[in-house]
């Protein structure tokens, strides 16, 4: 078990907060610039001014509030051990549960926000879609699969963090064995659906070739 100051367990403790809270997020990112580049500048070109915009913005907005979220544990001297590794560390009920409410208030809540944001936009985007036309349609059809990754991968984390709330004291080996499985494989499955659209597809095949 390692000691809670150790740097390794400090430095994976960040790690997992920042790059997992900003790899889903870089998702909302993309699903709410295709939203605006469909409802606001499908007609103008991708150096718009208004658009770039709207690009800077989103970027700024994913790693902005990714470092916040992970600074707040920090400040509050929240990093430790937490189960099978480092993260925000488990705190008894008796001292307030403050670890408890920290994953929640600033992990999973964000984690089910921006799904849910997703698959908001998502749903905008393909109502549109099928009114441009069934090409169309089926040209950003895999990108409906970024909320549904999104809730393969969270859904057993959640409720083992859920199930560990209630009963710490009893702690399932099966859901700290598909939170170990599913947990690492968000960025997996990021690559996965970004390269099932066509024109990213083309553009790997253009870079093989030459």
């Amino acid at each position: 078990r390692a000691s809670k100051w150790e740097a390794s367990c400090q430095v994976q403790s960040w790690m997992l907060q920042f790059f997992e809270l900003s790899s889903l997020f870089w998702t909302t990112q993309l699903c709410t610039m295709l939203y605006s580049k469909i409802y606001h500048y499908l007609n103008k070109a991708d150096n718009d001014p208004g658009f770039l915009m709207v690009k800077r913005i989103c970027s700024s907005t994913v790693w902005l509030l990714a470092l916040v979220l992970t600074i707040i544990p920090a400040g509050m001297r929240a990093y430790g051990p937490s189960g099978a590794w480092c993260w925000i560390e488990s705190t008894a009920v008796s001292e307030g549960d403050t670890g408890t409410r920290l994953r929640f208030g600033v992990f999973y809540a964000w984690v089910w926000l921006a799904i849910a944001a997703n698959a908001f936009l998502l749903f905008k985007i393909f109502r549109f879609a099928k009114q441009a036309g069934v090409a169309e349609e089926r040209r950003i059809f895999g990108l409906g699969l970024y909320p549904v990754v999104a809730i393969l991968i969270w859904v057993c984390p959640t409720i083992n963090r859920i199930a560990l709330s209630i009963d710490p004291e009893h702690q399932s080996r099966a859901l700290w064995g598909l939170q170990s499985f599913f947990e690492p494989l968000q960025g997996f499955g990021n690559i996965l659906v970004y390269g099932m659209n066509p024109t990213v597809r083309t553009e790997l095949r253009k870079a093989l070739v030459s």
